[in-house]
């Protein structure tokens, strides 16, 4: 694959048009043949009336009429709407899917982590595990799958500007509760309704949470006796590990007794397989098993990528690895292993905006010397 293969099959896939505007909105045959392309859409996504109106910015009871031929507005920008959504969809669908849930070492390590903080959790003593690592590298994937696969465990994604009502109203509605009120009857409620229940709250994306919120959530699991997992990158640790002596921060001492389990992400992955660390050839290869064959140096190189920080680590092992298998030189055969020539080539031609953060001299230098050692 030349250094612009890759590059003009992606331009290529942005301008694929799965369904046409029709030319004439005014004729009738041409808007009926786009209706029924959208029936077919749905039909085959499985996708309902109200979630696709959602998408496109409509009411469901226009996008009802407008399926049933009856709708007299302005049937362009829904005509327009419908074909945007659709041809971005159908454009997603073609691209490699990203893999399901793999028991990496990373996803052990997590697992063993919350174990081991709900067995010491006790119906008066909540107990705290902590997950910290950059983007990437599998917290959030391994965090959804304990969750559905736990029934007593719930998992919630935070944001940056959460206000603390909205934290508390979040989980109150992962619980199923009321999320409605203020912030008294909410942490009230919340921690009655926990008491009788030995539940997991997982908080995922939570680097965002300042000391009085990570304290609120240390009052709400002591009380109730629950066991917390808060996941994040480093700030969330950086937040954690403050001065109590700092003003404001005087609760960081009560909250770190509550901690039973820290797994830094980042630090494990500096370090061996063998000497405790995360992300090895055996994940690499369980991760990208289900498309083209990857060659040794290959692995290697992925394998470089997933333990290099701020890189993007698996996740850009993945938009990597699922753009070389969705290439049309893949699908007509012209390519059928996965080299590292291969995977710098598609760094370097999807442009990708963690590029400064890849050790691509070192990797680059690494290959060559081993072709001159074969040659």
């Amino acid at each position: 694959m030349n250094d612009r293969m890759l590059q003009k099959w992606m331009e290529q896939e942005a301008r694929r048009i799965m369904v046409r505007i029709p030319k004439d909105l005014g004729n009738e045959d041409e808007v009926r043949i786009f209706r029924e392309a959208v029936k077919k859409f749905m039909t085959d996504t499985g996708i309902s009336q109200g979630n696709l109106a959602a998408e496109i910015g409509v009411s469901t009871t226009t996008l009802s009429l407008f399926l049933a031929g009856k709708y007299s507005g302005k049937v362009e920008s829904v005509v327009r709407g419908l074909a945007e959504y659709i041809n971005r969809s159908c454009r997603r669908q073609r691209r490699s899917k990203e893999p399901d849930y793999v028991n990496t070492t990373v996803a052990q390590r997590i697992l063993q982590a919350i174990k081991v903080t709900e067995q010491f959790t006790t119906n008066s003593e909540g107990r705290i595990c902590v997950i910290a690592g950059d983007s990437g590298g599998g917290k959030t994937k391994c965090l959804e799958q304990y969750a559905a696969t736990n029934p007593l465990a719930v998992y919630i994604k935070l944001c940056d500007k959460m206000s603390t009502v909205a934290l508390m109203s979040r989980i109150a509605k992962a619980l199923k509760l009321d999320s409605d009120g203020g912030l008294k009857r909410l942490v009230d409620d919340l921690t009655e309704h926990l008491k009788t229940r030995e539940m997991t709250i997982i908080c995922d994306e939570a680097a965002g949470l300042d000391v009085g919120r990570l304290n609120l959530l240390r009052q709400v699991i002591s009380e109730s006796g629950c066991t917390l997992v808060l996941a994040g990158n480093a700030h969330l640790l950086k937040t954690i590990y403050g001065s109590s002596a700092t003003r404001g921060n005087e609760s960081l001492d009560q909250f770190r007794s509550r901690m039973l389990t820290v797994v830094n992400l980042d630090e494990l992955a500096s370090q061996a397989p063998g000497d405790g660390g995360v992300f090895t050839v055996d994940d690499v290869r369980k991760l990208y098993s289900s498309g083209l064959k990857l060659s040794g140096d290959a692995e290697g190189l992925l394998l470089s990528i997933a333990r290099s920080p701020q890189s993007g680590r698996l996740r850009t092992c993945s938009v990597i690895v699922g753009s070389i298998n969705t290439s049309r030189q893949a699908r007509d055969g012209r390519i059928s292993e996965i080299t590292a020539d291969l995977i710098l080539s598609t760094i370097r031609q999807l442009g990708l905006c963690v590029l400064p953060y890849l050790p691509l001299e070192p990797m680059a230098d690494a290959i060559e010397q081993r072709k001159v050692k074969t040659a």
